[in-house]
């Protein structure tokens, strides 16, 4: 081989060898959806990875701006599974350091996001979110968003919203979240086959004989009547 040749082969080993493997998401199943949004998904990733929650808040908005380009079952494939990582701290897309941090308003416009973007792999993420997160109001605002964006299984929705107001009651949490989980299990009833668990009766009588507000004790007691007449 010819020294121009074989700089010519090294030249090529050293730019192409990499290939698809490494230039296009890897937790995209490949051709699932377009090259255009692949590379929109990566670009995406090296926002929601960074330390910073502005950045990361830029990541999400860049996002957003993608619901009016693509189809929501693509955007489903290729940037929910990054937000989801970016809640659920588990890193498998993201490959952050143990030092990042996604702080209670980036994790609520995640949420946002993920409710407007739809799809069951999103409301298991706000169903955890309810269950799992340390900031009330990012709670709240998951019960909220599941209740005001109906899903497939209303059922595990309002089981989901009936245990944090369980578990609000128990904790003595404020009475600010407590109406939130309220009015979202107000709204989840209706939807629902099974509509009275017994976490949700039981948060209701703690709330009806327990130390809060007459307009809240009030909330509570006039859901149970309605309950008791359906």
């Amino acid at each position: 081989m010819t020294v121009s040749l074989w700089i010519s082969f090294l030249f090529l080993l050293l730019f192409t060898v990499p290939g698809e493997t490494e230039t296009r998401p890897d937790w995209i199943p490949v051709g699932a959806v377009t090259p255009q949004l692949e590379r929109h998904a990566l670009s995406h990733r090296e926002f929601l990875q960074n330390r910073s929650g502005e950045v990361q808040r830029q990541g999400l908005r860049a996002i957003r701006s993608d619901l009016d380009r693509f189809d929501l079952e693509d955007l489903r494939i290729a940037v929910v599974p990054l937000v989801v990582d970016m809640l659920g701290m588990e890193y498998r897309i993201l490959s952050v350091s143990s030092s990042y941090l996604v702080d209670s308003p980036t994790r609520v416009e995640a949420l946002t996001l993920l409710a407007d973007i739809g799809g069951e792999q999103a409301r298991r993420q706000l169903r955890e979110t309810i269950d799992l997160d340390r900031d009330s109001s990012v709670r709240a605002t998951a019960a909220a968003l599941l209740s005001l964006n109906p899903g497939e299984y209303p059922d595990e929705d309002l089981l989901a919203i009936a245990r944090a107001l369980q578990r609000a009651t128990r904790l003595r949490e404020s009475e600010e979240e407590l109406r939130r989980l309220l009015v979202a299990v107000e709204r989840i009833i209706p939807l629902a086959w099974n509509r009275e668990p017994p976490e949700l009766l039981q948060a209701l009588q703690a709330i009806v004989t327990g130390p809060y507000s007459s307009s809240l004790r009030r909330f509570a007691l006039s859901m149970l009547e309605d309950l008791a007449r359906r």
